[in-house]
């Protein structure tokens, strides 16, 4: 990934500055499709991002995850995913863990 250059890239950081983005809690997400091009125009689009959003609890990666609501734009999508606290056994790297 490149390096963060103000120059070229202009953008200002939404972050709170105290807030450990590692924590549980609920968290808006925007994704932009690229150059935002309208793809999620047609039907078929619209129910392929659907089918994607509604399986991110069910991915074994993402267990911790439960998705609350969302909503697919045109150009973009809106969702609102609850991150919940991972807890990890003392036994880290075995099959213990629980997430």
């Amino acid at each position: 990934m490149s390096q963060f250059d103000p120059h070229k890239h202009h953008r200002q950081s939404i972050r709170l500055k105290d807030w450990d983005y590692r924590s549980a809690g609920y968290y808006f997400v925007t994704i932009c499709t690229h150059q935002r091009e309208n793809l999620f125009e047609t039907a078929v689009f619209q129910e392929i991002a659907a089918h994607a959003i509604e399986r991110i609890p069910n991915q074994k990666h993402t267990a911790h995850v439960e998705l609350d609501e969302w909503i697919v734009m045109p150009n973009h999508i809106h969702l609102i995913l609850i991150f919940l606290e991972i807890v990890l056994s003392e036994r880290v790297g075995t099959s213990d863990n629980v997430f």
